[in-house]
């Protein structure tokens, strides 16, 4: 529960959090399970709307959607602190801004609440899933601007042209990963 706490602190942009989390060493470990457990719940959540079951949802399309976000999400986090690093001379701290960065990524379990409504039949996931992820991406973009200023001390330019880097990258990457796993029945999360 304490790692549910910290992911929200950070989300409130706790700047003392952000500092903590980013140098904890279980921190990587729990960023991963924070960051997995949307795409794996609305994976879940899915596979029981359709009657077929998990085999429907293995096909392109289904499973894909909800998986393609979230991987584009992890290399924008790598694309942004590469940015940093080589552009504006923050140092290597990859690890850390991931850490920080996967604990916000708690924002997008509200996307399982499209998919949720999808089950007991109230509207369909997709485009609430869009906006929702979408939402929950912002937010994570606003820790990431805040870990650049106030931990990684960018002048407030570099941090934005360091978040537009990782923007471009999210939609590059979701566009390269659609393509190639999906193909033309794939389309970006904006």
């Amino acid at each position: 529960m304490n790692q549910i706490k910290d992911a929200v602190a950070i989300l409130r942009l706790d700047k003392e959090k952000i500092a903590s989390v980013a140098t904890r060493s279980d921190a990587t470990k729990w960023g991963i399970i924070i960051l997995a457990v949307a795409p794996l719940f609305n994976v879940l959540l899915s596979s029981l709307v359709f009657s077929s079951g998990y085999s429907e949802i293995f096909r392109q399309v289904v499973l894909w959607k909800m998986l393609i976000p979230s991987m584009a999400l992890v290399g924008s986090i790598f694309a942004m602190s590469f940015v940093a690093e080589r552009f504006f001379k923050a140092g290597n701290f990859h690890m850390q801004f991931f850490n920080v960065l996967a604990y916000a990524s708690i924002v997008l379990w509200l996307s399982s609440i499209a998919f949720l409504l999808d089950f007991i039949g109230l509207i369909y996931a997709g485009r609430l899933f869009d906006l929702l992820w979408s939402v929950g991406l912002i937010a994570i973009l606003v820790v990431a601007y805040t870990f650049l200023v106030h931990y990684k001390h960018l002048a407030q330019k570099d941090a934005a042209l360091t978040i537009v880097g990782g923007v471009l990258a999210y939609f590059l990457l979701q566009q390269i990963l659609g393509n190639v796993l999906v193909g033309r029945n794939y389309y970006t999360i904006f």
